[in-house]
């Protein structure tokens, strides 16, 4: 294991010192999906693989922050990365989010209300030497005489230091940019009355802050769909989180106590996981053939106290409304205004789907609606509907869409009103109801 070296396959390189560090035979590029890598040799020198560019050096040619590392030669493992903590992943978040939103022009304000709806403020994050500032509202909030350095120093060409005078940025004559410029690293070298870096950045990351990163994440994650949907936004906008981390993965990265999602359950366990929450069983003959999903309801009448939502199978076996072995495959998220993402077979499954079911495609918002004759309609054709009653047809087929397998379940069923709690005397039935 390299120590030297803790870039991840999929990393950015944003100093000549990352790309120096990286050992001959690692493959970079634009994206990990670059048809068109450069090689690192033995020399120190970058080849370009797929045509005829040839050797070239990688501080006269590369941007940084523009190249990602594909791959490591075969056994090379680079160090563990850092485990940040949870307001250091706050301040990325809010410093990367602003840069994403002077890159593609939409409104600051919209980001500026999602930041304090979040609680990622100024006031969490004081300034001192070393902090990673990228975003020119981040730069711009700094205090007068503070020194920033933007870029490598040792590529005067692409590097600049500079010193807030006035409200602007001036040059203090070191490089040859003319103002701190977008994509390149920009570190604070100076505060005034600051002489040490802010404890918060020095932190390091522990078990806690995993999983409180994963709750912000979902939590962030939310509020940016809500902002997309208010202000109409492209699918820019998934491009842009998804590299800080924000996917819809997110949303089944969650823990409740003991459980998690991707875990195993007996019918006593399940009884006990919250209302709403999706559980999955397979097959371990057929796993793609005989599948059945469930919900937690505290209507249902049988042990595990869940009713079957979706289900299929190839053979003679009766549906059922739980099993004795469920794996968790998303817990409610109605608290966060959030829908569940998972992923289901939609030609086996649309004939079993309930009416009212919502489903999203390619990981976006929910955006169809499963009918009562089990086809699809775009949710405007549901404006007028009563809550709960889906319409009577849909105009689609998973025929429709041009790659199915991109379409997720948002919410099973349609949305009523949460049935009553059982009573204790009839939770011994084991029949579905």
């Amino acid at each position: 294991m390299d120590q030297n070296n803790r870039v991840q396959v999929g990393d950015k390189l944003h100093s000549f010192a990352a790309f120096n560090a990286l050992p001959a035979g690692t493959l970079i590029g634009t994206r990990r999906t670059d048809r068109y890598p450069f090689r690192k040799r033995d020399n120190g020198m970058w080849y370009a693989t797929e045509n005829n560019y040839g050797d070239i050096a990688a501080e006269n040619n590369f941007s940084l922050g523009a190249m990602v590392v594909i791959s490591y030669p075969e056994g090379y493992r680079p160090g563990p990365p850092v485990q940040i903590t949870a307001l250091q992943w706050q301040w990325q978040f809010r410093d990367y989010m602003f840069a994403a939103q002077e890159m593609h022009g939409v409104s600051h304000a919209v980001v500026a209300r999602a930041m304090d709806d979040l609680g990622f403020t100024p006031d969490l994050f004081p300034m001192g030497p070393d902090v990673l500032v990228e975003s020119r509202n981040e730069q711009d909030r700094l205090p007068e005489g503070t020194i920033l350095v933007c870029g490598d120093t040792s590529d005067l060409g692409r590097s600049g230091v500079f010193v807030r005078r006035s409200g602007m940025w001036a040059s203090a004559g070191l490089g040859l940019l003319r103002e701190p410029r977008r994509g390149y690293r920009s570190v604070v070298e100076a505060v005034p009355g600051v002489e040490t870096t802010p404890d918060w950045w020095l932190a390091e990351g522990t078990e806690e802050d995993v999983e409180a990163i994963i709750d912000l994440k979902r939590r962030a994650y939310g509020i940016a769909m809500k902002a997309k949907s208010s202000q109409q936004w492209c699918s820019t906008l998934e491009t842009c989180i998804a590299r800080v981390g924000l996917t819809p993965e997110v949303l089944n990265q969650r823990r409740l106590g003991e459980y998690r999602v991707g875990q195993t359950v007996n019918p006593e366990q399940a009884r006990r996981l919250p209302v709403g929450t999706v559980l999955r069983w397979r097959s371990q003959e057929n796993r793609e053939t005989r599948v059945q999903f469930y919900i937690r309801d505290n209507g249902a009448v049988n042990s595990a106290r869940t009713r079957r939502v979706c289900g299929y199978r190839d053979d003679s076996v009766p549906l059922t409304n739980y099993a004795r072995v469920m794996e968790i495959m998303a817990f409610p998220e109605t608290a966060l205004g959030l829908w569940v993402h998972v992923q289901i077979d939609l030609v086996r499954a649309l004939p079993s789907l309930e009416p009212g079911t919502l489903l999203s495609y390619q990981s976006e918002q929910p955006a169809y609606m499963v009918t009562q004759d089990h086809h699809i309609c775009p949710l405007y054709d549901v404006i007028g509907q009563a809550e709960g009653t889906p319409p009577r047809t849909g105009r689609w087929d998973h025929t429709s869409f041009d790659n199915p397998s991109q379409l997720y379940v948002a919410r099973f069923g349609p949305h009523v009103p949460a049935r009553p709690v059982a009573q204790a005397s009839t939770l011994t039935s084991e029949q579905p109801f």
